[in-house]
């Protein structure tokens, strides 16, 4: 099989072996529909050439773990084939990033301030940052530029081997998946902070009586530690006066 580096489709004017490709201003990307559809068998073809359950890969992003079938369905027919040959630095820490990217295959290095974390390969994504910046950014609202600026990369991405990936652009998630992410992390914020009164009012005073317990049990232990510091002294007293008083053999 020959090996391409499809990005340089994908976003014209980029370089080869590097990775401004994929993750930088994605705006110079054809919107061709006979493009859209070849990238998707592309696509297709990986995801069934490597046996690549693309609905697993996309829930271990967590803020997609709330979509159903046909949203990750959808999803899918937007991700756009990206190869790297081994070697290749895909990202830089502190780069802006716009674009969420998901392995099919090959094996990539994580890295912070020059130092290697850690792999990640099949099933596990990079990019992440770009997809939590939109998120925030939707749910705050502001213009349409604000909202796909892309986000500072938190690590630096170096392909290990050559590697094949499933790209998806912040553009291209679509505002009815961004509304259903939003409302699924409202609703998640709202059970954990707990707005039922009642209901964090009895919680309230479990967590009061817990605290009263463990303060009178504290107390109880410092009062017998004081009274056993003041036996051991007056036995040292003792022996000391003993001592002191017996005649010498």
């Amino acid at each position: 099989r020959t090996r391409r580096t499809w990005h340089t489709k994908l976003f014209p004017g980029q370089g080869r072996s590097t990775l401004k490709a994929v993750m930088s201003a994605s705006s110079a990307s054809s919107s061709d529909a006979n493009k859209a559809d070849r990238y998707q068998a592309q696509a297709r073809r990986v995801v069934n050439q490597y046996d690549w359950d693309y609905k697993t890969a996309l829930t271990r992003f967590k803020p997609f773990s709330c979509l159903d079938d046909e949203d990750l369905a959808e999803l899918f027919s937007r991700l756009e084939l990206v190869q790297f040959e081994a070697g290749t630095s895909i990202l830089e820490q502190g780069q802006n990033c716009q674009c969420i990217c998901f392995v099919v295959a090959g094996h990539l290095s994580i890295g912070v301030d020059g130092q290697t974390l850690g792999e990640i390969s099949s099933c596990d994504h990079f990019g992440a940052e770009s997809m939590h910046a939109l998120i925030r950014r939707f749910q705050r609202g502001g213009s349409e530029e604000r909202l796909f600026a892309g986000s500072p990369a938190a690590a630096t991405v170096m392909a290990d081997s050559f590697c094949e990936c499933l790209a998806l652009r912040t553009k291209q998630v679509g505002r009815d998946i961004l509304a259903k992410i939003a409302s699924d992390k409202a609703r998640a914020v709202g059970e954990h902070r707990g707005y039922d009164k009642n209901e964090d009012a009895g919680a309230g005073d479990e967590k009061l009586d817990e605290l009263k317990a463990q303060r009178d049990e504290l107390l109880l232990k410092a009062k017998t530690a004081k009274l056993l510091a003041m036996r051991d002294e007056l036995a040292e007293q003792l022996r000391q006066h003993e001592a002191k008083s017996s005649p010498p053999p």
